[in-house]
């Protein structure tokens, strides 16, 4: 029995995960980032590849082992 009636739902919620998984990064990015870029270590545009590149390579790498954490504990 498929209930193609919810399908709309899926579309929102998955919708809603994504914008709050990039609100999540990018309160993290500013976090991390901040210090190196007020003190020019850095520049802008450096500190914005640099943390998209990890802050994905973070949650391909262990998110996995996070999200069992908190599952499980």
């Amino acid at each position: 029995m498929v209930l193609h009636q919810y399908d709309y739902i899926f579309a929102i919620g998955t919708i809603f995960s994504f914008l709050d998984a990039w609100n999540i990064g990018a309160n993290d990015v500013a976090n991390s980032w901040a210090t190196s870029v007020s003190s020019r270590s850095i520049s802008y545009i450096q500190a914005m590849t640099l943390g998209s590149i990890l802050e994905f390579a973070g949650s391909v790498g262990v998110g996995a082992r996070v999200a069992d954490t908190i599952r499980t504990k």
